[in-house]
C-alpha cells in the first residue's frame, strides 16, 4: 500500500475507492451499479490493501448517506481482523493509523445527518466534425476556428470519456460572417494559420481546447457559429495540440488580433 498520510484517504487504494465511487454516483448510477464496478476490484481479506479498500468505501457511503449494511459489517469486520496500522513503520504512525480506523468505527455507528449532495459529472461531449469552420467573435469581428481532430480521451469508466477538440485559428478576421466558400474557394484557405501563444507560454499553432462545466461549454457554444465544412490535410489531424480552457481562449484570441488587425502590415494586405 502507497500512502502519504494516516487518513483514512492517505493512500492510493483509498483515493481509487472514493474517486470511483463519486465519479459513479455523480453519472447517477445506483448503488449496485456502483457495488458492481468497485466490488470487481476488491483485494482479498488479508491482503495488505484490504484494510484501505474497505475502509474508504464505507467513509465514502457514510459521507454520501448511503452507507450499505454490508459493507459496514465488511469493513468492520476488517478493521477488526486485519487492520493496516502495522504498515506504516514508525510506532507514531501506526499508532495514528489505528486510531483512525476507531473513529471511523464509531462514525459508521452513527447516523450521517448532513451528507453530501450528489454533485452531477460533466462530461464535455464535441458537438462539431472535424473540419468544421467555426466563427467565434471577437474584438468586435470574427476570428475562425477549423476543427482538425477530435479524440475521445481513454478512461477506464467509460462515460467518463471526455472529448478533446483542437483547432487551428486562421490568421484572418472579417468584419462580417463569411461563408463556406471563402474557405474552400482558397481566399481565406490559402492563407496560414495563426502562430497563437497559450496562456501556459507556448507557442503553437494546434490548440487543444476544452472546457470545465456544463455551464461554460454552453456559454461557449452560445458564441460559435458552424460555418460548414472543409477537409482536413492528414498531417494536422494527426498533429498534437496544447490545453487550452475555453474561459481563456477568447482573452486570449482579443489581445491576438488586436494587435494583428491594428498592424500596419495587416491594413496594407488587407
Amino acid at each position: 500500500m502507497s500512502a502519504t498520510s494516516t487518513k483514512i484517504f492517505g493512500n492510493d487504494m483509498a483515493m481509487d475507492v472514493k474517486g470511483d465511487f463519486t465519479d459513479l454516483y455523480g453519472l447517477g448510477k445506483s448503488m449496485d451499479e456502483i457495488h458492481d464496478y468497485i466490488l470487481s476490484y476488491q483485494p482479498l481479506d488479508d491482503d495488505e490493501e484490504a484494510c484501505a479498500f474497505w475502509s474508504a468505501l464505507a467513509c465514502v457511503e457514510w459521507e454520501y448517506g448511503v452507507l450499505n449494511n454490508k459493507i459496514k459489517e465488511k469493513a468492520t469486520e476488517i478493521i477488526h481482523n486485519h487492520s493496516d496500522a502495522t504498515l506504516f513503520f514508525s510506532e507514531r504512525n501506526c499508532e495514528k493509523r489505528q486510531k483512525e480506523l476507531m473513529l471511523l468505527l464509531e462514525r459508521l455507528e452513527s447516523a450521517n445527518h448532513k451528507p453530501r449532495k450528489r454533485k452531477s459529472v460533466f462530461v464535455y461531449r464535441c458537438p462539431w466534425e472535424q473540419g468544421d469552420v467555426l466563427a467565434f467573435p471577437v474584438y468586435g469581428k470574427y476570428a475562425y476556428f477549423h476543427v482538425v481532430g477530435i479524440r475521445r480521451h481513454p478512461h477506464k469508466i467509460e462515460e467518463l470519456q471526455v472529448d478533446q477538440l483542437y483547432v487551428k485559428v486562421f490568421n484572418r478576421m472579417s468584419d462580417k460572417l463569411l461563408d463556406i466558400n471563402s474557405f474552400r474557394n482558397g481566399l481565406i484557405r490559402k492563407q496560414k494559420y495563426l502562430m497563437l501563444s497559450t496562456w501556459e507560454g507556448d507557442n503553437k499553432e494546434l490548440q487543444q481546447i476544452w472546457c470545465t462545466g456544463k455551464r461554460e461549454k454552453e456559454a461557449f457554444e452560445e458564441k460559435i457559429t458552424l460555418v460548414g465544412n472543409v477537409p482536413v490535410k492528414e498531417e494536422y489531424s494527426r498533429s498534437i495540440g496544447t490545453y487550452f480552457q475555453f474561459r481563456r481562449l477568447e482573452d486570449t484570441l482579443d489581445r491576438r488580433f488586436k494587435g494583428l488587425y491594428l498592424s500596419p502590415k495587416y491594413r496594407e494586405e488587407k
